[in-house]
């Protein structure tokens, strides 16, 4: 379309030397809304291009002028305001929450630092719900003042990387702009480079294999790149600067929930309830808050209690999505835990993430527990980690997220990795106690307790053989920690497992029993003992005998139960049929002998 009359009558007032007060002011505007751009052929004649549009005056405009014309406006940017010609497709979220000690690193690396960039990965490495790209664009209002334009690049797909800096170029509105895309790519460029310094939000870069090529041609000191990304894969030698993104802490997760939920709707403890209950997440308690708004009747209580499988309620499903992220991201937190999952392609691997999501959440993984995971293909342990922590499938350190863990069990519909998970752990777990007794170090057992409790917990759900054991072996440890009430707890459960499994009259039910036993003595139940030990008995008596060493642990019990009830002759009665059994059955050096021996001489 042709340019208006109102420029073309300031451009001819300006050729000839006789312009208006505001000609110089009208045709500027022009430029700058890219409606018109000036500049010289060979011939020196001046071009004025429009839309479309190219239109050759047969006049010069003095030097004088022209420059004036070129000069940009000098504007005041501020703090909140973005520089002219920057593209940030985002708001900026009035919501935003905490993260200062966040913010103050990525200040300190991209205006202060020597740094080529810096990469905002988190702890728990490529995490989807953590905030990536918000905390970026926070960052960009708060300090984009300081630069001379603010660039935002899509890199989900890293071959669009040159339309991309072309489309940053097209919103510069630069004079002369080229017509074709590798022009635009060099113009925009030359622009950044010459004109900086330039922020240049990489946004979701995680092709890691292509960082060479697009970092090498971002590499500039005028340009300071800032990059979102799921990976912590990236090498050395690029120069990054890593900032792990970890959830919320405690208060800033309070913080963030009360601008759903006021103070005069729920007290206190409520709102803390709730985000622990989801582990901090950002995106999960935007979810929840979102939904608790528009719910004003639903207590906070009753949420949890929906929420009990949270990946499942609508709240975390896409609910209302009309009412989509500022960021444009997925309001599913199963649909951004996928784009990482979806990354996963080694079979083992996958099969390794399965398996920790019965692993107690947020607590360090050791590598016995590992070991149990793989089972057979343990010596793929440290492929299989690195490449999911590379994609924040597991934290640092290593752990695993609750809803990341929730997430994962998802996957295991007929609970085959929990049958191979749980027979590996109650080996690992009767072995480790086993070890504690004999080096008299019951802290070995410490770093697998949380672990093979939750796997108890899960695999008792599922009706699993194994888990009668896992309790058992938690009773075991935790009565030797003098914790005879968590003792007794674990101990009646696998009661009650192995019963259900094998029937009443099993020996593996008089281990249980005879167990049960030992605890209710220790807590001075000794009724409920001295039964215990002697159902046990009676088991092991019809299965073995009464004869068989497993019968002399059960008399042995009962003598060492009566000796303590001040019945000397009971005790010894006991004592000595448990002593006799040994001696047939057991070489004369056997500890057995030697302590119900002790025992004898005790009387």
């Amino acid at each position: 379309m042709p340019i208006s009359r109102e420029i073309s009558e300031a451009l001819d007032r300006l050729s000839n030397g006789n312009p208006q007060p505001n000609d110089l002011e009208i045709v500027r505007a022009a430029i700058t809304a890219g409606d018109i751009s000036i500049g010289r052929d060979m011939n020196q004649s001046i071009l004025v291009r429009g839309d479309n549009n190219q239109v050759s005056l047969n006049f010069d405009l003095s030097p004088e002028i022209l420059q004036n014309l070129l000069q940009k406006p000098v504007i005041d940017t501020k703090p909140g305001d973005l520089p002219p010609g920057s593209y940030l497709p985002f708001p900026r979220n009035r919501l935003f929450t905490g993260r200062v000690a966040d913010i103050e690193k990525l200040s300190q690396a991209l205006l202060n630092g020597e740094q080529a960039g810096a990469v905002i990965n988190q702890t728990i490495t490529g995490m989807g719900g953590l905030g990536k790209t918000q905390l970026a664009v926070e960052f960009a209002y708060r300090f984009g003042y300081q630069f001379k334009g603010v660039h935002w690049l899509d890199m989900r797909e890293v071959q669009t990387l040159e339309s991309q800096i072309a489309l940053c170029g097209m919103k510069m509105t630069l004079p002369n702009f080229p017509p074709t895309q590798p022009e635009q790519v060099e113009a925009t460029k030359y622009e950044w480079v010459t004109n900086g310094p330039r922020l240049l939000i990489l946004d979701n870069f995680e092709d890691y294999d292509a960082a060479n090529v697009v970092l090498g041609a971002l590499q500039h000191s005028n340009l300071k790149l800032l990059i979102t990304s799921r990976h912590t894969n990236w090498a050395t030698g690029l120069g990054l600067n890593h900032l792990p993104l970890d959830e919320f802490s405690p208060q800033e997760s309070v913080e963030f929930l009360r601008k759903y939920i006021p103070p005069e709707r729920e007290d206190e403890s409520d709102p803390e309830r709730l985000a622990e209950h989801l582990g901090h997440l950002p995106l999960a308690l935007e979810l929840a808050g979102r939904y608790l708004e528009k719910q004003p009747r639903l207590k906070i209580d009753a949420y949890l209690a929906q929420t009990q499988k949270a990946l499942e309620h609508r709240s975390m499903q896409n609910w209302k999505v009309e009412q989509k992220s500022l960021t444009g991201h997925d309001l599913s937190l199963a649909q951004t835990f996928a784009q990482s999952w979806e990354l996963v392609k080694g079979e083992t691997a996958q099969r390794l993430f399965i398996t920790l999501g019965y692993c107690a959440p947020n607590t360090p993984i050791p590598q016995e527990i590992l070991d149990a995971a793989l089972g057979e293909n343990a010596d793929a342990c440290d492929d299989c980690l690195s490449e999911l922590s590379g994609l924040g499938l597991l934290k640092e350190g290593i752990s695993i997220h609750p809803l990341l863990a929730e997430y994962a069990r998802g996957f295991d519909e007929e609970f085959k990795n929990l049958t191979s998970f749980s027979e590996n752990l109650a080996i690992l777990a009767s072995q480790t106690n086993r070890d504690a007794d004999q080096k008299g170090n019951y802290s070995l057992f410490t770093p697998i307790l949380f672990h093979v409790r939750s796997a108890a917990e899960y695999a008792e759900t599922a009706e699993l053989e194994p888990a009668g054991t896992l309790w058992n072996e938690i009773g075991y440890h935790v009565k030797y920690l003098a914790d005879y009430i968590g003792a007794k707890a674990a101990y009646e459960r696998a009661l009650k497992i192995d019963e259900a499994a094998f029937g009443p009259d099993h020996p593996k039910v008089a281990i249980r029993v005879n167990n049960l036993g030992s605890v209710l003595q220790a807590l001075g139940d000794h009724a409920g003992a001295k039964a215990a030990f002697e159902r046990a008995l009676k088991i092991d008596e019809a299965v073995f005998g009464p004869d068989h060493p497993n019968v002399a642990i059960r008399v042995w019990w009962l003598g060492v139960m009566a000796r303590d009830e001040g019945e000397t002759i009971k005790a010894k009665e006991y004592l000595e049929r448990a002593l006799r059994i040994f001696q047939k059955s057991l070489p004369p050096e056997h500890p057995n002998i030697k302590n119900v021996q002790s025992y004898l001489e005790s009387l």
